[in-house]
Order: structure tokens, then sequence, then C-alpha cells
């Protein structure tokens, strides 16, 4: 869902522009509303604006100034002025900044939603431009270099050179990083592949990088390059010499790590919608020195890790972690003892069950037919990926419960290449086990907080920000993985919820009309009334006098 921040001065503007765009059934938009430039740019520090909806004539920062600050933090968002006056040099101006539209107020109500039917159109077709394709398989053939790859490697390993040295080869190589300035990591990996084979997949992994350059390149420079089977990870820094006049809130840190979370949603979006391709997101919440990159790195791998279950195209910070409040205890003493594991470790993670059954078939046919020592170092692969993979979701004490796991430490327990096979094959069932119903109580406890926040908030702010800010996820992956969990739309929910409430004070109290929507989140005594004859073809009055003519 897209959406729309509109900024006027005079109060009633704004509610009778919320209301337009609410009763506008084709519009799938998200309102957010601000009675001056500073209240709009609070908002757009927040999260990502789509589309802003802005009178030009504002006191203190007027519109055409608020544009140059929403082009700073969003390059991609439509602006739309409206405003009472006709003069050309306004028009001019807002085009030369480049404003999607300019109406004038006198206009009227269907121009209005016209030009924001044309701004969410033209984010909706950004990307469906012909031959996309055909230009990442181009970029393939020139994808960084081995050398960019090897070097931005061994940073990620902790095989980190002296800065003067990693100055030096970053100028050699052409890297648009400096050594010298903190960077921030993001990785990503691929939850769901669309149908074709290993060529098909390395040309979606470079579409992804390109479709990230495009965005994230107009406000940061950036390097990526995939590292492990469907896993891509990106070093990002600011635009050198960058200063956009915003004050210290929010900082610069912040708004590239704002930006960045934001511009992840519309990689999510445009990969799956164009390519069919389902992909996760971590994203270190605070830019590092170089010499922190490779600590860094590996907590972003285990955050990624820990989503499996919480359903695919994850977006995921680093202090996000309402739905495993024990996750850092979980975490400790984890020994990565694996780097690479490859398909086995790719299909444990995203809890692709029968993948991971196919593949360690197709291990046991391959190591079968090898020396006993091949067959011990698969052994022990196996064993480390599985050790590992139950310390990280804190799956141990209940499969020792089942099984015997001491058998882990020693090939030669089991008497037989097939026997081990077979032990593994057990285990695989109790560790998928245990990782459903671990995230069916985690996921049943997202449902219930979001539902009490709801509840306990019906007056104030619930738009998907906020509540994204209460449980300290995104948004954007918020809506998603609330309508994978229930059916229902997290916005749907909400106007469900509201309706209830309302229902019940019509019923058992004596409170005014107004009150009451007022009391269940309705600025605007009209809107509520239109809302609540369309959802029960009754008017508030006349559902309450229904109900007592009944008694």
């Amino acid at each position: 869902m897209q959406r729309i921040l509109i900024v006027d001065d005079e109060e009633y503007i704004v509610q009778g522009l919320v209301g337009l765009i609410q009763r506008a059934e084709d519009l799938e938009l998200e309102v957010y509303k601000a009675t001056s430039a500073e209240q709009a740019l609070d908002w757009l520090g927040r999260t990502k604006i789509d589309i802003v909806l802005s009178d030009i004539s504002m006191p203190g920062m007027d519109g055409i100034a608020l544009q140059k600050r929403i082009m700073a933090l969003w390059p991609n968002c439509r602006v739309i002025f409206l405003t009472g006056f006709s003069d050309f040099s306004y028009v001019k101006e807002a085009l030369r900044h480049q404003a999607v539209d300019y109406i004038l107020k006198a206009e009227g109500d269907e121009v209005i939603l016209g030009s924001v039917r044309r701004a969410a159109d033209l984010l909706n077709r950004e990307f469906e431009r012909a031959g996309l394709l055909e230009r990442a398989e181009e970029q393939l053939e020139k994808a960084v270099p081995a050398l960019q790859k090897e070097l931005l490697t061994e940073v990620l390993l902790g095989e980190l050179r002296e800065p003067d040295d990693l100055k030096a080869q970053f100028g050699e190589l052409r890297i648009p990083l400096s050594p010298e300035q903190p960077v921030l990591l993001i990785v990503g990996k691929a939850d769901e592949w669309p149908s074709g084979g290993v060529s098909n997949r390395a040309l979606l992994l470079q579409a992804v990088r390109q479709i990230a350059a495009e965005l994230l390149g107009s406000s940061a420079r950036l390097v990526s390059f995939p590292y492990e089977r469907g896993k891509l990870v990106w070093f990002v820094q600011p635009l050198p010499g960058e200063d956009d006049g915003i004050p210290q809130e929010p900082r610069e840190e912040q708004r590239l790590v704002r930006f960045a979370e934001g511009t992840l949603e519309s990689v999510q979006e445009n990969v799956r919608q164009h390519f069919g391709l389902r992909m996760s997101f971590a994203l270190a919440k605070r830019a590092v020195p170089w010499s922190e990159a490779a600590g860094k790195f590996g907590r972003l791998q285990q955050l990624l890790g820990s989503g499996a279950y919480l359903g695919q195209e994850a977006l995921l910070t680093e202090d996000v972690s309402p739905l495993e409040p024990d996750a850092d205890r979980r975490r400790a003493g984890v020994v990565r003892a694996v780097r690479r594991a490859g398909q086995l470790e790719e299909s444990l993670e995203n809890g692709q069950k029968a993948e991971f059954i196919a593949n360690l078939e197709a291990l046991a046919s391959e190591a079968e037919a090898q020396t006993p020592t091949t067959r011990m170092i698969a052994y022990h692969r196996l064993a480390a990926l599985f050790m590992a993979h139950m310390a990280k979701i804190g799956a141990y004490p209940a499969i020792e419960a089942k099984l015997d796991l001491s058998k882990l430490g020693g090939y030669e327990t089991h008497g037989s290449w097939e026997a081990a096979i077979a032990y593994f094959r057990e285990l695989a069932e109790l560790n998928f086990e245990f990782g459903l119903s671990d995230a069916r109580r985690h996921q049943h406890r997202l449902v219930q907080r979001v539902h009490q926040f709801i509840a306990d908030n019906l007056a104030g702010d619930l738009s998907l920000t906020r509540i994204g800010e209460w449980l300290s996820m995104n948004p954007y992956y918020l809506s998603r993985l609330f309508k994978q969990l229930t059916g229902d739309n997290l916005t749907d929910t909400i106007v469900a919820i509201r309706l209830d409430r309302a229902k019940q004070l019509l019923l058992d109290t004596n409170l005014k009309v107004i009150e009451i929507a007022a009391r269940v989140g309705f600025e605007s005594n009209a809107y509520f009334h239109r809302f609540f004859k369309k959802s029960t073809g009754l008017t508030p009055q006349e559902f309450r006098e229904s109900a007592k003519s009944d008694k």
C-alpha cells in the first residue's frame, strides 16, 4: 500500500482532503496529515512517503522549500501542489523541482483525485519498463569485478588490511566507497524462486542488484555482490558532500538507515511483482567503521536466518525482535562452525522441508559413492549445520528430549553411513516440527499484541507507521505479515475494531454521536456517519434507536 501525506496550514482543508482520499475506493492509500512543514518533515523522517499533496503558501517554510527537503529524503516521492495562487512563477518553480502536478483549490475534488491517481499510477509503472531483464543480463556480464568482490569479502571475513592499503586498493579497483567513513551493511536472501534454472537465478539476482542500485543510488553510493547461494550483501554510504539543510533530527546516519529501509520495501515489491522472486533483507541499524564490518555482517546473517519461520519477504533491522524477546539469549554461544553450507543450509533456514530432504538424499547418494573420508567430512558438515541451527532457534533442549544428540559428536557412533543418514532425517523432522510450533507461538503473540494496541489506542494514531514503531517493525513488512498470519488486511482490522467499539458505545452509553466518533478515532463527525452507514446500512442514531426498540 502506498502512503500519501497531506500538508496544509488550514486544519479544515486537511480534514476535507483526508476524507476525500479515504472515500475514493479505487485508491489504496494510507493517509497521513500535517498542518505545517515541520510536522510533514517529522513524518518524512519516520517513514517512507510515496505521494505528498501540499499547499504552496504556508507560514514559515513554504511548499517549494518543503519539496526540496522531500527530494533529499525520498527522491522518488511524487509531489502535488494545491494552492489558491495562479501566479505562473509558482508553476515554473514547482515544475523545476519535479512536481507531478499543480492544482488550483477552486478546480474541485475530481481534479484533485485525478492528480493523485496519476501520481499513484506513475509510481506503479516506475519499473514496468520494457527490456529490464535484458538490461539485467547485459549488466550480469559487467558485474562487479572479481577483485572487488574478493577484497570486500576479505573485509567481511575479518581479514581487514591497513587503512592506507585499503584506501589505495579502493582507488585501484574503482570501489566508490571511502574506507575512512563508516559503512552501512545490508544482507538479502532469496526466499522463493520462480521457475527456471541456475542461470535464471543468477540473472534475477542481478536484476535485484540493478533495482536496488537505481533506487538507493539516488541518495547513496553503494557496492553489492552475491556472497553465497541466493544471498546478496550491500555496502552503503551517503553521497559525498551532501548538505540538504536538514537539522540534527533526524541525523544524517538515521536518515541513511531510514532511506535504505524504506527503499528496500520498493525493491521487495518490484522484484515480486515483475519477476516472481521473493526476497528478505536484514539492515544494520547504524553505519559502522570498516574494522567492525565483519562482526556486523555476522550479526545480520544470524538475524536473517532467525526470521525463517516468520514468513517470506522479511524486512528486519537489528533492534527488531518483538517475536523473539529472548533472541539474544538464544544466540549466545552460537558458533558459526559452517560458513558455507550451500543448498542444505538455505532450505533449513527457510523452513523448506521437502527441498531439504531432497538435498539430503542427494548428498547421501553422492557420498555413498565416495571414500570413507569423504563421507566423514560430509557427516561433520551436517552435524555442524544442525548444531548451529538448533542453537540459533533455541531448539536444542526440546529436541534433546526426543533424540540422543550426543551422537552428533561422532560418525562412528552410527555404525554405517545409512544409519547416519537415517539419524539426520529424524533430526531434520524434529527441527522443522519445532520451527513450525515455535513460529505459531510467536505469530499468535504478534497478532494479540497488534489487536491490543489497536483497542488501547482507538482515539489515537493507528497508522501503520505508528504500530510499526511500537513493535519495532517495518510497517510495510508488518502489514504483509499480519495479512499472511490472519488472512485479513491490517487496515481492515482497524476499521472493524473501530466499528465494533462504536456499536458498543452506542448501545451501552448515552454519549453523543460526535463524542463516540472522537473516541473511536474519527476526527470528522460527518465522515463517521458515512462510514457507519456504509458498514451497517444505518446511521449511528438509527442503529441506537433500532436497538432500543428491539428490547
